[in-house]
């Protein structure tokens, strides 16, 4: 995985006609124009809430949607779906919030349904607002919550990379032990650590939670971790290296815990605050 495409596989029939695949590109241009206006862009300010809803006042119910109705799950990372999913619930309980849930299939069913009726009125952003509206009719909440763990890229110095509020560095497997000497000059480049710098692949959590109105009250993003690990080539004996999947990925809870609380920060009160 030290390449990871970006390209997505086709669906659909092998020769659709010419009317069928201009639709099927036209709405496949819609979702992905409506995902990235909801999803915040890297540039803009990581977290943003409206005015009055720091620390989540009068809130006691929340309605948590499964991960990626919005954001297509990269299959690099579906691993964390189910993981990053316990944490955020075990987030709200431990804040003494009440938690429900829609299962996939609804979760699915009503997006797809807001998105189409967004789309035939011409105003395809007010697709959240319509999903929330038809949740309302089945559901009791005050806030909805809409969870996304995304795959993007970071800048590493030396095994080290900073983004979306965390700072993390890749872990190393089969590190090469040397001569006392060589070591000590290794070190001074940053070498004998396994450090390496570039561009690397990260996770990250992106949420969104709606009132009940429909309005957006807060979005916010909080780094998760690695997906990548240095592996050393010739192990225990050589500085050559690759990357390969990490090993551990996701199943560490204190790293989960800290990308949750970030992604919900200030919406939520951090609990050393």
């Amino acid at each position: 995985m030290d390449r990871i495409r970006q390209t997505e596989r086709p669906h659909g029939p092998q020769r659709p006609n010419a009317s069928g695949l201009a639709q099927a590109f036209a709405s496949k241009l819609a979702c992905v124009a409506l995902a990235s206006l909801i999803v915040a862009c890297a540039s803009d300010p990581p977290n943003q809430i409206s005015e009055g809803h720091a620390g989540a006042p009068g809130v006691r119910r929340v309605l948590l949607c499964p991960p990626n109705l919005v954001v297509a799950l990269r299959p690099e990372i579906q691993s964390g779906a189910n993981a990053i999913d316990r944490e955020i619930a075990a987030y709200f309980e431990s804040q003494g919030r009440e938690l429900d849930r829609i299962g996939l299939i609804e979760g699915r069913k009503a997006w797809k349904q807001a998105v189409a009726e967004a789309k035939a009125a011409g105003v395809l952003t007010n697709a959240p607002r319509i999903f929330v509206d038809r949740l309302a009719q089945d559901h009791e909440f005050d806030v909805v919550v809409m969870p996304s763990l995304l795959l993007l890229q970071t800048r590493m110095d030396a095994n080290n990379a900073s983004w979306d509020g965390v700072t993390r560095r890749m872990k190393t497997v089969n590190a090469p032990v040397l001569a006392s000497g060589r070591n000590d000059s290794l070190l001074s480049k940053g070498l004998a650590s396994g450090g390496i710098s570039g561009p690397a692949w990260v996770t990250s959590l992106h949420v969104l939670v709606f009132a009940r109105d429909g309005s957006r009250v807060f979005e916010g993003r909080g780094g998760i971790e690695f997906v990548q690990e240095i592996d050393h080539i010739d192990a225990g004996k050589s500085f050559r290296y690759t990357l390969r999947p990490n090993s551990s990925i996701f199943q560490n809870r204190e790293i989960l815990h800290e990308g949750v609380v970030q992604a919900f920060t200030p919406y939520l009160v951090p609990p050393e605050a």
